[in-house]
């Protein structure tokens, strides 16, 4: 009669022959530690692959990814590599975690072999919330009409600080991961960063296929575009997403040089840009251009097209009114396919002061070279209307062009008219209903440049907004 291990190994065998990797999957997390490796000689790894695939599909914590591949490496010394690399592809841990960070120590852990296969890591603070949230309010309590008594720096909002040992810790992880493609630093970011920028001068080196990078940045801003004049040298980045909340500052705001912007590098690759900054940060639009066009002269661009722009949390005068739609003449030369602008939550929750811009003043500023552009502000489910003024109530005096319609994948596309739109606008504005107004203009066929003057078009399935 056959023993146990006999009848482990011909089931195994079997499901080799059917690849079956769900059942294999459950077998060898069973019978994990009364298997030995070389009953498994005869499983092609293609198949032993897919079942670790499996076994660490979906969003299982790291420490319990680790606990499954202890188990599954004592089996067999030779099944290590392949654990490490379908245990480790995704790196997700608190910053503050000492014992995760022993575990991956590239000079002593025991997980280490891990960082050659991981491919994406996002960083976590179990005080990130809290300290987003603080500077928010802090934001909040400057930009109210009345004025607050200091109370000696006690509500003075801040990231609590990794140590110096700590930092160094992190850090030494995230260089050993040369296939990482995306890296979410969350507030992590401004401890960690300049640590990494200052040991390494090229960070292509560090990471060559590294394709999105996130972060929120809750330190200065010096800080921050000195670590963004290093990710600019990332040529393989496809997508920049910051959200940027910088200590309370002097009565003067938040300023950026002119010299630091100088130094940011456009990325050839650039497919998503998202910023969203607290109230009152100037020059982060200098330098978030800058990753798009690298030098002032604007009729030239690395980036062959922008998938999405998002810009977001804008003050409705101050940076949206004054300090954007003037500049929006700068992505010119380089294609976009979604702009989304929005205003800060807290102006309307608020009732805030500032007025938004007029209508037309957006409409005449948006280069022909945005194909979608989503300013319909809004918060706490409040839309923000951009002002009326003589010229939008002629646009409206024009006769419907378009009927459009909401496709499958959220683009507009027109259910009637001779053409499609060239571009197409989408915001709420004051005066006549429906609030919620689209408008478009049309290209020449031949150029594709735009050649006609605004009009409205109707979207009946949102109609009444």
């Amino acid at each position: 009669m056959p023993d146990a291990s006999d009848a482990v190994t011909e089931g195994i065998r079997c499901l080799a022959l059917v690849k079956d990797p769900a059942s294999l999957a459950a077998l060898l997390t069973q019978s994990g530690a009364t298997l030995a490796g070389p009953w498994l000689g005869p499983l092609p790894p293609c198949v032993f692959a897919q079942v670790l695939q499996h076994v660490f599909h979906g969003p299982v914590p790291l420490r319990i990814r680790m606990q499954t591949a202890a188990r599954l490496a004592r089996v067999c010394k030779t099944w290590k590599p392949a654990v490490e690399a379908a245990a480790f592809s995704l790196l997700q841990f608190d910053v503050q975690d000492r014992d995760v960070l022993a575990h991956f120590d590239p000079r002593h852990g025991n997980w280490r072999g891990g960082l050659q296969h991981v491919q994406g890591v996002k960083l976590e603070k179990a005080d990130s919330s809290a300290a987003v949230l603080a500077s928010m309010a802090a934001s909040l309590l400057r930009d109210l009409p009345i004025r607050i008594p200091d109370l000696g720096g006690t509500a003075r909002p801040s990231s609590p600080s990794l140590g110096p040992e700590q930092v160094k810790r992190v850090a030494s992880v995230l260089a050993e991961c040369p296939k990482m493609e995306y890296f979410d630093a969350d507030t992590a970011a401004a401890a960690v960063l300049p640590h990494l920028t200052a040991r390494y001068k090229h960070l292509t080196r560090v990471w060559p296929r590294l394709r999105a990078i996130a972060m929120t940045w809750t330190h200065s801003l010096d800080d921050l575009f000195a670590v963004l004049q290093k990710v600019s040298q990332l040529e393989t980045l496809e997508s920049v997403k910051l959200s940027v909340y910088p200590p309370v500052a002097t009565s003067d705001g938040h300023r950026v040089s002119g010299k630091a912007n100088a130094r940011v590098q456009a990325l050839p690759r650039l497919k998503e840009l998202s910023v969203k900054a607290s109230s009152g940060v100037k020059g982060l639009w200098d330098a978030a251009a800058m990753l798009i066009r690298p030098t002032r002269n604007w009729r030239w661009s690395r980036c062959k097209s922008i998938a999405n722009l998002e810009l977001s949390n804008l003050r409705a005068d101050t940076d949206l009114g004054k300090v954007l739609l003037p500049q929006l003449t700068r992505l010119g030369g380089t294609p976009v396919r979604l702009l989304k602008i929005d205003i800060e939550p807290c102006s309307l929750f608020l009732g805030a002061s500032e007025p938004m811009p007029s209508a037309s003043k957006l409409l005449d500023k948006v280069p022909a070279t945005i194909h979608v552009v989503d300013a319909t502000c809004a918060a706490y489910g409040q839309p923000a209307s951009f002002a009326f003024d003589d010229r939008l109530a002629a646009i409206l005096a024009r006769p419907v062009s378009h009927s459009l319609a909401v496709a499958d994948d959220g683009t507009f596309v027109p259910t009637t008219g001779e053409q499609p739109p060239g571009q197409i606008v989408a915001m709420h504005t004051d005066g006549p209903l429906p609030f919620l107004k689209f408008f478009v203009r049309f290209a020449d066929l031949a150029s594709q440049f735009i050649i006609s003057e605004w009009s409205r078009a109707d979207l009946p399935d949102l109609a009444g907004l």
